[in-house]
């Protein structure tokens, strides 16, 4: 008897610990899931830049990622600024922000790659030309905007 109380409570406390995927991340756990998204480390969770609710990343010189966040430090929005004059790998760029949008949605890539296909966006909408885009889903808004100075890919969950 004393066996099977033992086991009944080991394994009690192994369902008890196992871990889930929590939907809202802060910006650690955001990096963390990015990060290993991409399978590269992107951005370096404590290597930021602050502004209020804002966490601004460096990866290059031409290549800004910011997480805004609510007043719990949860993470409500991601956007990946390019400027010039550095020419942006467009497919490159989409990796990261479909990855970015995936994390803060809390969707496995192909849903965000579905999405995406649905609202006719793709890497050659990454280019330094005048035009806007953006589109919904159940949990998320998409803006993306372009003009001969700038491209803003922005991600931004509903309350």
């Amino acid at each position: 008897m004393k066996r099977f109380s033992v086991l009944a409570i080991t394994v009690l406390l192994i369902f008890l610990c196992a871990c889930t995927k929590q939907p809202k991340t802060d910006i650690f756990e955001f990096s963390d899931r990015l990060n290993s998204q991409l399978a590269e480390n992107i951005i370096e969770p404590s290597d930021y830049y602050n502004s209020g609710n804002d966490y601004y990343y460096f990866p290059s010189s031409c290549f800004m990622l910011t997480l805004t966040t609510d007043e719990a430090r949860i993470v409500r929005r991601c956007e990946i600024t390019l400027t010039q004059p550095e020419h942006p790998d467009e497919e490159y760029s989409f990796k990261v922000f479909s990855a970015m949008c995936a994390v803060l949605c809390n969707k496995a890539s192909d849903e965000i790659a579905e999405l995406f296909s649905n609202n006719s966006f793709d890497a050659s909408k990454i280019v330094f030309s005048d035009s806007t885009v953006s589109f919904s889903s159940d949990n998320a808004d998409f803006f993306i905007y372009t003009n001969s100075e700038i491209i803003s890919l922005m991600c931004e969950v509903k309350s």
